[in-house]
């Protein structure tokens, strides 16, 4: 009976598709066939792995190579199950009996997939016979013999890249002609191609196969990221990505994390996509602790503040007043509870060796300073105080060092504390004419260079960073823009862990500054960093809320806090420690790109200039 169906369904080609019918077709060898002037042969896919990721085949699509998938309805999907429970029981028992590890790994990743096939189906999902045929050809060279080792090549080079998404290929000996026929798009395929060739698959399963789900990101609008990283250069398509209106529910906000290690290519991409940013319009506010920025500045005419000599100090104990700029749920917060926040986190961070019971004794103080200068909650505007109404950190000193030991408010570590601040107080008065100075309202490149306190100790350029950084937050939601970037360079300079409220400050600023229009933007290749003691849990906010992500080449101690924070395929992972300078992993929402970052001749100039 088999056999008349066989013979019946082998004459339905229709009679005008016998001209696509390959001539002078034979068999060279038992994985050969040679038509014309071709010698090819046909593969398919012979085993599946039991989780596949999106678009898996799309970079088997840069090979030069055509395939035929092949999708057969399945009638009766409760026969499929039983088989499929069949298999499993099959391999349970196998697995009892075997003792060699590497077959059992084998058959307990079989075993995975049959399990996942089973659970699919037994919650609704349908089942198909599934197909892939794969043609490699290859012209042939009468002139020169070495045209076979091309075509074992291209082969090799295919099969490779199929194990690293854990599919494993295959042929049939001897069937080349049955198997050419069935690849053809003539609608056929054998039934013996197909028994030996098919694997059941759910839909999701067909669905991750399908190479028209693109590894590439077009929005209509926004900027050149970089081009996909292909085989073959005429394959490599345009990334562009537009963070303000992408148009992708699985963007949530417009901010973007950079990470990677030195020499990896990261504060390279930073700068030119700035310089795209800043060329359709955005304002760009950037933190610089390594005067990366300055030949930038100096190119399109934008303004550089050394913020690390004390000319451009800022006062944190002034009450900077903002309810009328800010959104509904801001403007409930006293403006003085805000001030004395910010100089508790700053003294704190200044005094890192002071016992934590101190703490009280500084917060008490900064009371006891604003009362004695009349500043009090409650007062409708701020703004009939001057920039050098307030107290400032020369005040706090005095009033500590002044308290005597019987005073309730006297704390002996405190004391010992503050004689420690001699020679950082410039950092933190007000210079004279600071508000002129700091009027950036017709900026659009703005560098705060913080360079000058790279030999000064960690715990005041950190302070200094939180102060600026404080000030700018402010800046952004006072003077608001349409479109305004704000780079945290080398952030891990803000992180203590004996004091998390830097960090802490930096979580809150990145939910909120969409709201204001803006993005943050977090540079660092110390990811560890974010991790430390107290900081872990503020560390995986700030670093894995952020919608872009660009990954550069990683240092082996960072790569396990990576893979901690985002989800990365098999490749991807492998990919981290190896990556040329100037080629990321790119996540933006829920798309994954490798991407390469290249700048137009007149970008390189801009940003190479002065080096």
């Amino acid at each position: 009976m088999k056999k008349k169906q066989t013979k019946q369904q082998e004459i339905t080609i229709k009679p005008e598709l016998l001209d696509l019918l390959p001539t002078k077709m034979s068999i060279k060898s038992p994985y050969y066939y040679e038509y014309d002037d071709l010698l090819g042969s046909i593969y398919y896919l012979k085993d599946l792995n039991e989780s596949q990721e999106y678009g898996w085949m799309q970079d088997i699509n840069s090979l030069p190579l055509s395939w035929t998938m092949w999708l057969v309805p399945i009638q009766d999907q409760g026969n499929i199950l039983k088989k499929l429970e069949s298999y499993d029981r099959q391999i349970e028992n196998s697995l009892a009996q075997r003792k060699n590890q590497i077959y059992a790994t084998s058959l307990q990743a079989k075993q995975r997939a049959i399990r996942e096939m089973v659970n699919r189906m037994t919650n609704n999902e349908r089942v198909f016979s599934f197909s892939l045929l794969f043609q490699l050809a290859y012209p042939i060279k009468f002139n020169d013999p070495a045209y076979k080792e091309e075509l074992k090549n291209l082969i090799n080079e295919l099969t490779s890249k199929m194990r690293l998404y854990g599919f494993v290929l295959d042929k049939i000996n001897f069937t080349q002609d049955k198997m050419l026929l069935s690849y053809l798009p003539l609608g056929y395929l054998f039934p013996a191609t197909q028994r030996i060739t098919e694997k059941y698959m759910a839909s999701w399963h067909i669905a991750t196969s399908y190479p028209f789900t693109k590894k590439s990101l077009f929005h209509k609008e926004g900027v050149v990221i970089g081009r996909t990283v292909e085989v073959q250069e005429e394959l490599e398509e345009l990334v562009v990505v537009d963070r303000w209106n992408p148009q992708d529910p699985s963007i949530t906000n417009p901010n973007m994390v950079i990470l990677g290690r030195s020499g990896s290519g990261k504060s390279y991409a930073t700068k030119l996509y700035l310089l795209r940013e800043w060329m359709q319009g955005a304002r760009i506010i950037i933190i610089d602790p390594e005067r990366e920025y300055n030949n930038i500045a100096r190119q399109i005419g934008g303004k550089i503040i050394n913020a690390g000599s004390g000319e451009y100090s800022i006062n944190p104990f002034e009450v900077r007043d903002l309810r009328e700029y800010m959104e509904d749920e801001d403007r409930n917060v006293d403006p003085l509870s805000i001030a004395k926040s910010r100089t508790q986190t700053i003294l704190k961070t200044l005094m890192p060796n002071l016992f934590y019971t101190s703490y009280n004794f500084v917060d008490a103080q900064i009371n006891r300073l604003y009362d004695q200068f009349n500043i009090r909650s409650g007062i409708r505007n701020y703004d009939i105080y001057s920039t050098h109404d307030y107290p400032n950190i020369y005040d706090f000193i005095e009033l500590v060092e002044s308290t005597p030991p019987d005073d309730r408010n006297y704390d002996r570590d405190l004391a010992v504390a503050v004689a420690g601040l001699s020679g950082m107080e410039k950092f933190f008065v007000a210079s004279e004419d600071i508000e002129h100075k700091l009027d950036l309202h017709n900026d659009h490149f703005v560098i705060f260079d913080i360079h000058d306190l790279k030999e000064q100790k960690l715990e005041l350029q950190r302070a200094v960073y939180f102060n600026i950084l404080t000030w700018i937050w402010d800046y952004i939601r006072k003077d608001r823009k349409e479109k305004t970037i704000l780079v945290v360079d080398e952030a891990w300079i803000l992180l203590d862990p004996n004091s998390p409220e830097t960090l802490q400050f930096l979580v809150e600023m990145a939910k909120r500054i969409r709201k204001y229009m803006g993005s943050m933007w977090i540079i660092t290749q110390n990811v560890n960093d974010f991790f430390q003691g107290r900081l872990e849990e503020s560390g995986k906010a700030v670093l894995g809320n952020a919608s872009f992500k660009l990954l550069f080449k990683q240092a082996e101690t960072d790569i396990p806090r990576i893979l901690s924070l985002y989800t990365l395929t098999e490749k991807e992972q492998e990919l981290l420690s190896i990556l040329p300078i100037g080629r990321a992993i790119m996540i933006a929402g829920d798309n994954h790109l490798y991407v390469n970052v290249k700048a137009s001749p007149f970008e390189e100039r801009v940003i190479q200039s002065g080096k």
